[in-house]
This record gives C-alpha cells, structure tokens and sequence, in this order.
C-alpha cells in the first residue's frame, strides 16, 4: 500500500486566545517563517508580540468560525475524503495535515506506520513554492526518511488542471454574480529579502496570474496581481491588496472582483482579511462593489486537479 499526504498550513482549534497562542508560538518560531537570526528573537515573541497577537487574532478568527469549526481544517479534509474516492482503486490511503497544529504530519505518519504504509506522496497545498512555506514541509520530514519513502510534490503553480480549475471556478461565480471591472488576483505576500535569496515564489505567482488570465480571455487592464497579508517592517512583494482596492476606489471603479488563486482553501487571510476588511476599506475609500470569490475548496474541478497531479507523480 502507499499513501498520500495534503499537508495545510494550519489553523487554531478554537477562536480563543489560548488556542491562537498555542498555534502562533509554532508557526512563528519556524526559522522558515521568522529567521532565527533575529536579535532576542524568543523574548520579543514570547513577551511582546505573542500575548498581544494571539487576543488580536482570536478576535478576527470569531468573525469566520462556523458550525464546522475552522474554515481550513474543514475544507482541507473535504479535499482528502473526496481525492480518496478516487484512489480506492488503487490501494492508495489519502490522508491529510497541518504544518503547525492539528492534526499534526507527525501523528498522521503514526497512522499510516500502523497500516504498514512507508511509501507517501507528500503535496504541500502551496501552488507557488516558497521557502517559507515548502521547503519547511520538506526540511520537517527529513527527520523520518529513514522509515518512509517520499516522494515530494514542490509545486503546481503551472498545472493545466490547476489552472484550468481556477478558470473553470471563476467563470462560474461570473455566471451567477456577473463580472466586474476589473478583478485582483491577490496571493500571500513574502519579504523581498527571500526573493533576494533565491525564493521563486514571485515569479510563479506572476506565471499563474498570467495563464489565468489566458484561459480567462482577459486583456492587461483586465487584471492586476497583487500581495496581501503583510506581516512585520521588511519591505513586501508590490502592489498590496488594499493599497490597490484604495487607488480603485479613487478612480471610480464600480465593481472590482478580488480571487486568491494561491490559496486553495479558505481561511482568515481570505474570509476575514479580504472579504470583510479590505472589503470594508475599500467601500470607506468610495468603492461601489466588491465581489469576493471563494477560494477553490473541494470544488470538483479542483479535486479533479489535485488527482491528476498526484496520479501522474505514483505512475
């Protein structure tokens, strides 16, 4: 038997400040996320920047938090469950994780130890790599290759099938809702500094944003790519979300359409960031109308998508 493994960024398991803490102080003391070559690194996030963002954040994660629970943790195991259909056959297990939080890669490799699975297709839900994001899946399995076989996934920021589910996804939100002026295709923002390094997650943001567009029949002035979620005083990939819906608003634009093609499933940086507050900022600044389309979550397309990329990588 063989495995595959959708390994998530990752999610508090409540909206309370102890629970966002908890899942803070592990994704921010990733090297990969905050180098530790920050002065008095520990003490500035232990005393100082944690107690203040762990109540902040909590407070942003009750605007999104439904029934279900957490919005990424529940779309992330739709996307497993309905990708295992497809692998029954072929005596695949699917399985999923979080980088940081629960359930967490190290007990979901416990799980596939006890069925005697050791060969495991690891895909990281980044479409773009980034060091900050896929190279710390990788270094974090490096601990447990003497007992698995992996194969990794780095990215699929290119795919056909990827790109033809983001285009499939929006035509039909456009179908229903209409379309806008303009549309924003809004990804995670990175520090330049990574870029400097090396980090080939800006060139592939530009190269998804543009086969997009293609597939989408869009001109230049159709679209913009943008970066969102800054974190921090270094300098971040341009132009920003909200610093672009602003200028729209000034301009006159009726409807501006805003799409995240980076992340695959929803969570507080598209939910709460972008369709509630930079939407609030956005009609503030005399914008008319504002469309968030939803990330791909378990769209059929999508699962579609993610099936051929793995099934092509077990051939």
């Amino acid at each position: 038997m063989r495995g595959v493994l959708l390994v998530n960024l990752g999610t508090p398991t409540a909206p309370t400040s102890t629970s966002v803490k908890f899942f803070l102080k592990e994704f921010l003391s990733d090297p990969y996320v905050i180098p530790n070559t920050l002065p008095f690194k520990k003490i500035i996030f232990d005393y100082l920047i944690l107690p203040w963002r762990a109540k902040k954040s909590a407070l942003l994660y009750q605007k999104i938090w439904t029934s279900q629970g957490s919005p990424l943790l529940h779309f992330t195991q739709e996307q497993a469950e309905r990708l295992q259909t497809f692998f029954c056959e072929n005596n695949i297990t699917v399985s999923f994780a979080m980088r940081y939080g629960t359930p967490s890669i190290e007990s979901r490799l416990a799980e596939f130890k006890k069925l005697n699975i050791k060969e495991i297709f690891i895909l990281p839900l980044y479409p773009q790599y980034s060091f900050s994001t896929t190279l710390s899946v990788h270094d974090f399995l490096q601990t447990y290759k003497p007992h698995f076989l992996f194969h990794f996934i780095d990215c699929f920021y290119k795919h056909p099938d990827y790109i033809h589910a983001l285009a499939t996804h929006v035509k039909t939100y456009w179908e229903i809702h209409g379309r806008g002026n303009k549309i924003l295709f809004s990804f995670h923002g990175l520090p330049f500094a990574s870029i400097a390094q090396g980090d080939p997650y800006s060139e592939q943001c530009h190269t998804t944003s543009t086969l997009l567009a293609e597939k989408l029949n869009l001109t230049a002035e159709d679209y913009i790519t943008v970066f969102q979620s800054r974190f921090g005083f270094q300098k971040w990939l341009e132009p920003s979300c909200m610093n672009t819906l602003l200028l729209l608003a000034k301009q006159n634009f009726k409807r501006i359409d805003v799409f995240c093609p980076g992340f695959v499933t929803d969570c507080l940086e598209t939910l709460e960031e972008i369709a509630i507050r930079n939407k609030k900022r956005f009609f503030a600044a005399g914008g008319k109308s504002f469309h968030y389309i939803p990330s791909l979550n378990a769209a059929p397309s999508f699962i579609h998508a993610l099936k051929n990329i793995i099934f092509n990588t077990t051939q």
